[in-house]
């Protein structure tokens, strides 16, 4: 397809965005995680260890927030998925289950439907704490494929029935796996959801709209840097500035100052430097 041929230009996206779209696709829900609970859709929530399988450690719970987004493929999309930022993932968990069609209007119905669905869980961390990144699977898209899982004894077993209830399957990755911005992380058959949950600061915003149609690489956040400068370098700032403001905009003070040492300098050259002190 012509989007493939193409995509290795688009998936790094904007150099300055903290995280880029993954993937082609709609946005089905985003924001911050409160009190442990998501929303698929808008009105319709699940708790967010019930679809990681555990509660998420925050490395700075008093400075930084979980945040979430909920990105849908249609059939008709490019259907792969790379990943948003550098980071890197130390275990993989398997979460057989369902293969309920995940299309938007099904979302709004059936509740926990991204948790009772087959899916595959990426956990580790970026430069801002935890990251996840999961792959839930649909109608005729029980197949995910992790390209640095495929070729590797630890490669997970996906769509093996509607009713597939066997065990999670956990990996802890050794060495851990390190992905650049960009880089293809898998696959599906056709479409489905990937849902991204990650630490950051407080401060963060998303650059989505619900609904809205998106792209490989389009930028899915910012981090206002003027909301997380260091409280000195901010004095450091304010000082240089008044400093700066005094030279542009001499008083008189510092003119008579001027004028009294280019008459000293004065004197002194004309009397062979007698009267410099």
């Amino acid at each position: 397809r012509v989007r493939e041929a193409v995509v290795s230009t688009q998936s790094t996206g904007d150099s300055t965005a903290p995280l880029v779209v993954p993937c082609d696709g709609r946005v089905l829900h985003f924001g911050r995680c409160k009190d442990g609970i998501v929303e698929q859709v808008k009105g319709v929530r699940y708790p967010v260890e019930r679809f990681l399988g555990s509660s998420p450690a925050l490395k700075d719970p008093v400075n930084n927030d979980l945040f979430y987004c909920v990105l849908y493929l249609a059939p008709g999309d490019y259907h792969l998925f790379h990943s948003p930022c550098s980071w890197t993932v130390d275990k993989v968990i398997h979460f057989p289950g369902t293969l309920m069609s995940v299309n938007p209007s099904v979302c709004k119905i059936v509740r926990n439907i991204l948790v009772l669905n087959e899916r595959v869980l990426l956990s580790g961390s970026w430069k801002h704490g935890y990251f996840s990144y999961t792959a839930v699977g649909a109608t005729n898209v029980g197949s995910i494929r992790i390209d640095f899982l495929k070729d590797s004894a630890d490669a997970i077993q996906t769509n093996k029935g509607f009713l597939s209830f066997t065990k999670d399957t956990e990996i802890l990755l050794e060495p851990q796996q390190d992905l650049s911005r960009g880089e293809m992380v898998g696959g599906f058959n056709f479409g489905s959801t990937i849902v991204l949950m990650f630490e950051a600061p407080k401060s963060f915003t998303f650059n989505l709209e619900t609904d809205e149609t998106i792209r490989l690489g389009n930028p899915l956040g910012e981090i206002p840097t003027e909301d997380t400068e260091d409280p000195v370098m901010e004095d450091l700032r304010d000082t240089i500035d008044a400093v700066v403001k005094t030279i542009s905009e001499p008083t008189d003070q510092i003119k008579k100052l001027g004028d009294e040492m280019i008459e000293h300098i004065i004197d002194s050259t004309e009397f062979g430097g007698d009267k410099m002190d």
